[in-house]
């Protein structure tokens, strides 16, 4: 990994602690608004978590390994999806959700419908 790519992760990870600490006081604000107090043992709780995440993230940053992807999808099946159905039908919903990498190989039991 290249020091400029590193750069870049740890400055991801604190984006992502400062936007779920900054979550967090803005739901405390509210609460406190509200007359709601929240003990500080969940407000540690919740500190610790943005940790964890944070930690698994800096984890996955050093060793290479795939983090969660929360918007957006796997890249690059398009080929595959339009080459399934090469004969002029069209995909079930099913086949492709799977080829988007939505669903496993195995939770499709269909591949092209008729028609077009």
């Amino acid at each position: 990994m290249s020091l400029s790519g590193l750069i870049l992760g740890i400055i991801n990870i604190a984006i992502v602690v400062a936007v779920l600490l900054l979550v967090g006081a803005i739901i405390l604000w509210f609460c406190g608004w509200m007359g709601l107090a929240i003990p500080a043992n969940v407000q540690k709780l919740y500190i610790a978590i943005v940790a964890l995440i944070a930690l698994y993230m800096l984890v996955a940053l050093i060793f290479g390994i795939p983090s969660l992807r929360i918007i957006g999808g796997p890249v690059g099946h398009s080929a595959i999806a339009a080459s399934t159905c090469a004969a002029g039908g069209r995909q079930s919903g099913l086949t492709a959700a799977r080829h988007r990498g939505w669903l496993a190989a195995d939770q499709d039991k269909g591949a092209c419908l008729p028609g077009g």
